[in-house]
Parts: C-alpha cells; sequence; structure tokens
C-alpha cells in the first residue's frame, strides 16, 4: 500500500508537471502568434505608406508631363508649327 501512494504521488507530480508544460507551451504560442500579428500589422502600414508616396510621385510626375506639354505647344504655336507631336498621357483618351 505504501508503494501504491507512492507511486500515485508521484504519477500526480507527473501529470502536474506535463500539465504547466502544456500551459507554458500555449502561452509561447500565443504570444508568438501575437508577435506575426504585430509584424503583419507594421508590415501593412508600409506598404500603405509605400502606396501613398507612389501615388504622389505619381501625380507629380503627371503635372510635370503637362506642364512640359503646355510649354511644348506654346512653343510651337509662337514658331508657327502647330501643336505638340507628343502622345496624350496615358487615361486621357
Amino acid at each position: 500500500m505504501y508503494v501504491d501512494r507512492k507511486w500515485q504521488d508521484e504519477k500526480e507530480k507527473l501529470i502536474q508537471c506535463i500539465h504547466l508544460q502544456q500551459l507554458e507551451l500555449t502561452q509561447r504560442s500565443m504570444a508568438a502568434h501575437e508577435r506575426a500579428l504585430d509584424i503583419a500589422k507594421d508590415f501593412a502600414k508600409v506598404i500603405a505608406s509605400f502606396e501613398e508616396r507612389l501615388v504622389t510621385v505619381e501625380t507629380n510626375i503627371q503635372k510635370e508631363i503637362s506642364s512640359l506639354r503646355g510649354i511644348t505647344d506654346s512653343l510651337l504655336a509662337a514658331s508657327g508649327r502647330g501643336t505638340t507631336i507628343l502622345p496624350p498621357p496615358p487615361g486621357s483618351l
């Protein structure tokens, strides 16, 4: 009987140890998931910021092209040659 009780105590300690290890693994998994989520959010913010800068650059380039087109048309009109021979900007047709 003493052996049975000793074995039962040891078994309970081992079960408790396994339970605590499972809890630790669950907590680590949750922490890793949260970290991955934070990284994904940061990445999405960086991509959105890059897109905004890209749109700004594209808009500025289109404005510059329009301005250059106007200057070219003015110069050609002043020289009596007509209008620009440059194709229209993309998306303007």
